[in-house]
């Protein structure tokens, strides 16, 4: 196994320079290690979630938005696989949101003590299975 890093918020440096996404997108992702690092130290890294994380940083709607918009997007990608999901693109989209979505992960991983690897194993089979 590789050597662990310390969870100190002080050993996490974020770039200072500002990226070509825009200015201030480098303080935010500082902003989001040293929420995060935070939450790891406090609760453990397996009993935080991304939602939990962008909300301690004030970004829990953007991130939210995106990563839904992620998986609305990966929708008519599955229907062009064979076989194609037997749902619509609309109910996939939903479906996707339903398990890969926070509420999923947090029930499995916060609430019932899940690792994440459990909880995506399960969950992987479960979307394969039911998009049959």
């Amino acid at each position: 196994m590789g050597k662990r890093r310390s969870l100190k918020a002080d050993r996490i440096h974020a770039p200072e320079a500002r990226t070509p996404d825009g200015p201030g997108v480098a303080q935010t992702r500082a902003l989001i290690l040293r929420q995060a690092t935070e939450l790891f130290a406090e609760r453990g890294y397996g009993r935080v979630t991304v939602a939990d994380i962008a909300s301690a940083a004030g970004v829990a709607a953007r991130a939210t938005a995106a990563y839904r918009d992620a998986l609305i997007a990966a929708a008519p990608h599955l229907h062009t696989l064979a076989p194609a999901p037997s749902r619509t693109v609309e109910e996939t989209a939903g479906l996707l949101w339903f398990w890969f979505g926070p509420t999923g992960w947090r029930t499995l991983v916060v609430e019932n003590g899940w690792s994440w690897d459990q909880a995506e194993s399960v969950l992987c089979r479960t979307a394969i299975a039911t998009l049959r």
